[in-house]
């Protein structure tokens, strides 16, 4: 029986890049078979040694988050789409390409109560402030499994698995409302061996790439089933 313990290594680079790194980490006795696959081996203490990372132990043993942002236009921003409904953006849409369009009838968002998101937009812009920052946050996680990655979920909304007892998707705080995309994967077969050096078996280390949305969460009809 291995004794299972995770760790979590939260770090911040020179230029504010953050990076959240959980590892899910078997020790096993010295004696007795390790089912390692190809792994470096530490002594930890009298009792105990450490397989690093390519334990042959099925699932989840790891996950490392990035973020960073991004510009975006000002008028995709979630408080200025919220309550606006399209009509309210075919005028505004209207108005930039010509005030004096006569179908407008002599609508301009500069008469508009304050409060109101083309209000918000048309003041931005004449302030000369176009775009604003959109944290981008990636999660990968990644797996020991006995097959290669599963693809069932590439492009949809999905919540990641845990990482041990770790809910990381709840660990990082993200606002209400967030879902996540699985946005890629990747899957390399590795042969196991037993304590005798004898071929057992083909381990897959897969990992899973996961893309968070804005706090309105991504939307339902483009990436659902």
């Amino acid at each position: 029986m291995a004794d299972v313990r995770v760790s979590k290594v939260d770090k911040k680079d020179d230029s504010g890049l953050r990076t959240i790194e959980y590892t899910h980490e078997d020790f096993y006795p010295i004696t007795g078979s390790t089912n390692r696959i190809n792994a470096q081996v530490i002594e930890a203490d009298a009792k105990f040694r450490r397989i690093d990372v390519e334990v042959a132990t099925l699932g989840v043993y790891g996950a490392s988050i990035t973020s960073a942002t991004s510009s975006d236009p000002i008028e995709t921003h979630p408080k200025l789409i919220a309550g606006t409904t399209t009509e309210d953006f075919t005028k505004l849409r209207m108005w930039e390409k010509d005030p004096n369009d006569p179908q407008l009838n002599k609508w301009t968002p500069a008469l508009l109560p304050a409060g109101t998101p083309q209000k918000w937009i048309y003041d931005f812009q004449n302030k000369g402030v176009t775009e604003f920052l959109q944290p981008k946050i990636t999660l990968k996680i990644k797996a020991i499994e006995n097959a290669p990655p599963d693809l069932s979920s590439l492009g949809y909304v999905t919540t990641p698995p845990n990482v041990g007892d770790i809910n990381v998707v709840e660990d990082i705080g993200l606002p209400e409302g967030t879902t996540w995309l699985m946005t890629g994967c990747e899957g390399v077969a590795k042969a196991m061996t037993g304590s005798g050096g004898d071929l057992e078996a083909v381990k897959f280390f897969n990992s899973y790439e996961y893309t968070a949305s804005g706090p309105t969460g991504w939307d339902s009809f483009l990436y659902t089933p």
